[in-house]
C-alpha cells in the first residue's frame, strides 16, 4: 500500500505523468496483473499441499539416499529435481516443505546446511523465471503485453547466465560460505 501511495504521490505531483483521467485504467491494468499473479501462487501453493500430502520429498529423499553415491551427481539430482519442482510449485512451497526434508540427505553428504539454502534459494530463483510455467514470465507478460511466448524467447540468455551461476553456487561451495568464513 505505501508503494502504490508513493507511486501515486511521484506519479501526480514529482513527475507529472499521470492525470486523473488515466488513473481508472492504471486501476484496471493493476487489478488484472494482480489477479493473473495470484491465481498462479494460489494454484502453485495449491500443488504444494498436493506435494506434501503425498509425500513426495520423503519418496525423493529415500530413491536418491539409495541410489546416489556421489556427492556431486547428489547436488546435481537436487538441482534438476528444484528446477523442475520450482517451475511449478510456490518457491515458499518448496523451501518449507522440501527444504527441511532434504536437509538430511545433504547432511549425509557433508553439504553445509547454510550452502545447501543457497543451492535451494538460487533454484527457486531461476525455477520462477524458466518456461513455460515460472510465475515471473507471467508477470513479465502482464506488464509488457507481450505474449508468454516472446517473453520466454527473450529470457533464455538470462536463463544461461542464471545456470552458471547455480552451477557456481553448487559446486564451488566457498561462494557461499565465504563470507561465513571471514566473519569467525
Amino acid at each position: 500500500m505505501v508503494g502504490c501511495i508513493y507511486a501515486l504521490i511521484v506519479g501526480f505531483f514529482i513527475e507529472r505523468r499521470l492525470t486523473l483521467k488515466e488513473l481508472p485504467e492504471l486501476v484496471w491494468r493493476s487489478t488484472k496483473i494482480t489477479a493473473i499473479i495470484m491465481a498462479i501462487v494460489v494454484f502453485s501453493s495449491g500443488f504444494g499441499i498436493l506435494i506434501a500430502q503425498e509425500r513426495v520429498a520423503v519418496h525423493l529423499s529415500e530413491w536418491l539416499s539409495a541410489n546416489i553415491e556421489q556427492k556431486w551427481v547428489m547436488i546435481l539430482a537436487l538441482n534438476v529435481a528444484f528446477l523442475i519442482l520450482a517451475a511449478v510449485m510456490d518457491e515458499i512451497a518448496i523451501m518449507v516443505v522440501l527444504g527441511p526434508m532434504l536437509i538430511s540427505i545433504a547432511n549425509t553428504f557433508g553439504i553445509d546446511p547454510i550452502h545447501f539454502g543457497t543451492i535451494i534459494v538460487t533454484n527457486v530463483a531461476l525455477g520462477m523465471a524458466t518456461p513455460p510455467i515460472g510465475y515471473c514470465l507471467f508477470v513479465g507478460m502482464a506488464i509488457s503485453g507481450l505474449s508468454i511466448g516472446a517473453v520466454s524467447r527473450a529470457i533464455w540468455p538470462f536463463l544461461v547466465v542464471m545456470l552458471i551461476g547455480l552451477m557456481l553456487v553448487s559446486y564451488i561451495p566457498s561462494i557461499t560460505l565465504g563470507l561465513q568464513g571471514i566473519l569467525h
